[in-house]
């Protein structure tokens, strides 16, 4: 009898002892994975503040001669005779130096380091005051918008959340512009494992499967306008809130991005907002 309990009493603390072993093995690779996920955002910082200055230093040097270059040009407008101003020679040189300096502004926007004004909001509200704004666009391309809204609250920069979310409804438009099928912009708010969820789902032309892994690439771009830096910048924007960007697209179908953010410290403990 002794034996069959001493026995019975070893197999249970083989199997505790196994499974503290599996808890400590878990633990040690929670820690490794969260140590490594420091280490590439520190490493992201710093690579970041490296860009901020040469985009700074470069900004510096550029600047200079473009507003030179503007104002020459705007001097010349004044001075040819009006029957040599038709070519728009120097309305063409000036809106050239103005997309100069929009992309300027977009690099030193990318490169400096975060700084978040961070307020309570509803996301829904977020997202419901971007579809107004591209509503009368969206209206004159023929494009319907739908927005899916459940509750949701988050601590994030109002003012650059909404540059995500115009940036991200302007790029589906922009993909519906040569479309013939139906032209619809889907946003929906959900909520997932303790994040906020915003999707927004075009039915443009989609993205090439070899082109996905790039669009978040500063620099990258399939348009022919534009700097490629949109996307890249609403990603940064995102992941400084401590969130995440996904995107997935079928040619011919259309687009969907997603972004994660965490919600609100109230939102999750089921308070009201």
């Amino acid at each position: 009898m002794w034996q069959i309990f001493a026995l019975t009493v070893s197999l249970l603390l083989v199997g505790l002892g196994g499974w503290l072993s599996l808890i400590a093995v878990q633990g040690w690779r929670g820690s490794q994975e969260r140590l490594g996920r420091l280490e590439q955002e520190l490493r992201r910082h710093e690579r970041l503040a490296a860009l901020g200055k040469m985009a700074a230093g470069v900004a510096h040097e550029l600047r200079n001669p473009l507003s030179s270059i503007k104002g020459l040009a705007l001097i010349l407008k004044e001075k040819l005779p009006e029957e040599c101003r038709q070519d728009g020679a120097a309305d063409l040189l000036i809106a050239e130096v103005g997309r100069l300096n929009r992309a300027i502004s977009d690099l030193l926007a990318y490169a400096k380091p975060p700084q978040l004004e961070k307020t309570r909001i509803s996301l829904n509200d977020a997202a419901r005051n971007a579809l107004e704004l591209i509503r009368p666009d969206a209206g004159a391309m023929g494009v319907a918008l739908e927005f899916s809204p459940v509750a949701a609250v988050v601590d994030v920069d109002p003012d650059k959340l909404s540059q995500v979310l115009l940036n991200l409804l302007m790029n589906a438009m922009q993909a519906m512009e040569k479309s013939d099928c139906d032209r619809r912009i889907n946003v929906a708010v959900t909520v997932e494992r303790g994040e906020a969820k915003l999707v927004v789902a075009d039915t443009g032309c989609g993205i090439a499967p070899e082109n996905l892994t790039k669009i978040f690439d500063p620099y990258f771009t399939t348009k022919s306008t534009g700097t490629g830096l949109g996307l890249a910048l609403s990603a940064k924007i995102i992941e400084e809130h401590g969130g995440r960007m996904a995107v997935s697209s079928e040619l011919g179908r259309g687009t969907r991005l997603e972004c994660f953010l965490p919600l609100a410290v109230s939102a999750e403990r089921g308070l009201p907002s």
